[in-house]
């Protein structure tokens, strides 16, 4: 009888376990917030049962309906069980005794079994209000210590800054600060940039990189230094005598911009400071990520311009004696492999600070390419005020030169320094002479062709086009071949056409000119043919 008592309530026990969803309580991980490490951090996770006959300081989540659940199961269990329980007691004056003390019995256990359960219940609710107020006294204090941070007057410092404060944090002895750039990532401040094991300034080893980089994409984490070969971030951290790190990325509109490295020497560990350097992450992405992306986008572009000097092509087209119709000079004109402008390409480079960079490169090439032109002809090639001035940059570009040298002063850039350009042409040596591009489009060139006295001026194409049937054009050239006459400069007419502008520029006194009357810009291999006979037409 009472084998079969204790089994009927131990089935009843196990189906209220299986059936009643019973309250559960949440086990925190450390972690970033929302960042995915361990895919546990900022949510509930792992909830488990909570029976009443499991009761133990450290496993099960108590809870009001615990309780009361468990008080039900007792008054089931004895009001079933009690009187076939008093019947198995052979003496009958126990058995009555028992009978009859039955109700006490019963709110004695219940009294007791309540006790016992409101007591851990209510040391369960003191342990969870001192976990608040603890997770408040560690918020305030990183409260504090995130309002400490300001950003500084550069994106360098404020990097520099955001470091010597995080090592400032107890047990921290590391803090380094990687950006994504172009070819990975590289650590850009440091509190110990002297001794640290990446040198500032310099790209961490590909593997390495990529390896933080492909796991800062998926949030932060601590890595530990005892787990990982060498060349592995685990490796560097073990060779540099330290125990772990806490990582976290910087974004900025959900791109990686960078990655915060916060590393622990043993005995100490970083793992308490993971959220604290998470937090400093996300203040660095508001802080530095439009700048980082900027110089991002930046970079990109100084590579394209890197690649088209690299890829750069040079034609040239025939300056031509009026007269005859012959040759007797070229002028290179630069074109780009990705069928860029010409002017916007090199605006473009002026404005990243790479003018000078792409205008020698053009230099360059157009001297390699001008040692297949026939003759000794001179070559014109298209210069700005800023590499005049620069002599050295400039000599060292006209070193391979073979014939004489027409540089073409653009208006890329205004001038306010004639006498540092008239000392620079001078240097260059007398096969080096000078010529003001686009006279007429600006009064820049009249003042260009008094303070440099160059040796050529060429007219602008605003002046030369129908000329022929322009009254007004004509006085304009004829008043201009009047003024280069008295500084000693020749005309050149750019952009002659027809046959008609061609004789009416020869009429008002010019005497060279370039256009397609003549030939179009083209490779030098195509023009061996061309310059052996006149070009154009014949007067």
């Amino acid at each position: 009888m009472i084998s079969r008592a204790v089994g009927r309530a131990a089935a009843l026990a196990r189906y209220v376990a299986v059936s009643v969803p019973w309250a559960t309580v949440p086990r925190h991980t450390s972690g970033d917030p929302g960042s995915g490490h361990d895919g546990t951090a900022g949510r509930n996770v792992n909830l488990r049962w909570a029976l009443p006959g499991r009761l133990s300081s450290g496993g099960t989540a108590l809870s009001p309906f615990t309780i009361a659940l468990a008080y039900l199961l007792l008054s089931v269990t004895w009001i079933l069980f009690s009187d076939q329980l008093v019947s198995l007691i052979l003496d009958r004056a126990v058995a009555e005794r028992l009978q009859s003390m039955k109700g006490i019995l019963f709110v004695t256990a219940t009294s007791v079994l309540i006790f016992v359960l409101v007591a851990r219940y209510r040391r369960r609710l003191l342990v969870e209000a001192e976990a608040r107020a603890a997770e408040r006294r560690r918020r305030a204090d990183l409260d504090r210590f995130l309002a400490r941070l300001r950003p500084a007057r550069t994106p360098e410092e404020t990097m520099l800054r955001v470091c010597r404060g995080i090592a400032s944090l107890p047990a921290i002895r590391l803090v380094t600060y990687l950006t994504v750039g172009r070819g990975g990532l590289f650590p850009v401040a440091s509190n110990r940039w002297r001794h640290g094991p990446w040198p500032v300034g310099q790209l961490l080893p590909e593997a390495l990189g990529r390896e933080v980089r492909d796991r800062a994409e998926h949030g932060a984490w601590l890595e530990d230094a005892s787990r990982g070969a060498a060349g592995t971030l685990a490796g560097a951290l073990r060779s540099a005598g330290l125990r772990d790190a806490a990582l976290a990325p910087v974004r900025h509109d959900s791109r990686l911009v960078g990655v915060i490295l916060a590393a622990a020497a043993p005995p100490t560990s970083a793992a308490s400071h993971l959220e604290t350097v998470v937090e400093v992450g996300r203040l660095a992405g508001a802080w530095l990520g439009p700048v980082a992306l900027a110089r991002r986008h930046q970079e990109r572009r100084k590579a394209e311009i890197r690649r088209a000097a690299a890829e750069i092509r040079i034609a040239f087209q025939p300056i031509v004696d009026l007269a005859r119709g012959r040759a007797i000079g070229y002028e290179a004109l630069s074109r780009f492999a990705d069928g860029a402008s010409t002017a916007e390409r090199f605006a473009e480079a002026a404005a990243l600070q790479m003018g000078l960079q792409l205008e020698e490169a053009a230099i360059r090439r157009a001297l390699e390419e001008a040692a297949k032109l026939p003759g000794r002809r001179w070559l014109a090639l298209n210069a700005s005020a800023a590499l005049l001035l620069d002599h050295r940059r400039l000599a060292a570009a006209l070193a391979g030169a073979d014939r004489p040298i027409v540089l073409e002063l653009t208006e890329r850039q205004p001038i306010t320094d004639y006498a540092r350009i008239r000392a620079s042409l001078a240097e260059l040596g007398p096969d080096v002479r000078l010529a003001i591009d686009d006279m007429g489009e600006a009064f820049s060139g009249l003042r260009h062709l008094v303070e440099l006295a160059p040796a050529f001026a060429k007219l602008d194409l605003a002046l030369v086009r129908d000329i022929d049937a322009d009254p007004v054009r004509q006085a304009l050239v004829a008043g201009l071949r009047y003024y280069a006459l008295q500084t000693g400069a020749e005309l050149i007419a750019e952009g002659i056409e027809t046959v008609a502008e061609r004789r009416t520029l020869r009429g008002l006194g010019v005497r060279l000119g370039q256009g397609f009357l003549f030939g179009r810009p083209t490779a030098v291999e195509h023009l061996a043919a061309r310059d052996q006979r006149p070009s154009g037409v014949r007067r």
